[in-house]
């Protein structure tokens, strides 16, 4: 029998010679390629090993990763309420609020002409955010009368300038609201914003 042929017995005991002209070079041994070969233990282990201490150095940075994200998303989403707030005080021509319940159970909510509680949801008439969305995120805030401030109905000012800041564990995130009625973000430990 010539290399590139295989030896095959068949039905009745005869045999027969099937020739390979694509892969002469194979040697086929018990009915396998002779060049296949699999992980050995020591390979398996090695790998698991690395694999598993790779895992272990990003688990610190993807719990960061969350954190930075919980917060973006709670200071952005505050920043859009506030400037529709904004915009609906100039649109409806009228005082439009910006009512906010500070600590660990934290909400605020936007109504037209007057402060509401944003603790029943849906009690402000234009936009209700319960901090629960963002888990282990804290709310502070300064210089809200009474938890709340408003935009005017002529030019959008805001009745007083005030802060808000959002915090989880060393991160924070704090939003400016400027008597002009600008917002502006600075944070410590955020990327992505200016230092506070």
């Amino acid at each position: 029998m010539r290399r590139g042929q295989l030896k095959k017995r068949g039905i009745n005991g005869l045999t027969a010679v099937f020739d390979y002209p694509l892969f002469p070079n194979l040697t086929f041994v018990h009915g396998a390629l002779a060049s296949e070969s699999g992980f050995t233990l020591l390979e398996l282990l090695i790998t698991l090993t690395i694999m598993s201490i790779l895992l272990l150095v990003s688990i610190p940075m993807l719990t960061n990763q969350i954190i930075q994200s919980r917060l973006k998303a709670a200071a952005e989403t505050f920043v859009q309420s506030a400037q529709m707030a904004r915009s609906e005080a100039l649109t409806q021509q009228q005082n439009v609020y910006l009512s906010l319940t500070s600590g660990a159970n934290w909400c605020y909510g936007v109504n037209l002409a007057s402060s509401c509680s944003c603790t029943p949801l849906n009690n402000c008439g234009l936009a209700s955010v319960l901090g629960g969305l963002y888990p282990n995120v804290t709310l502070s805030n300064t210089g809200f009368t009474g938890g709340s401030l408003y935009f005017n109905s002529s030019r959008g000012l805001a009745s007083v300038a005030s802060s808000v800041t959002f915090t989880e564990g060393t991160q924070l995130i704090t939003v400016t609201i400027g008597q002009l009625g600008l917002f502006s973000l600075c944070s410590t430990g955020v990327s992505g914003y200016s230092a506070c």
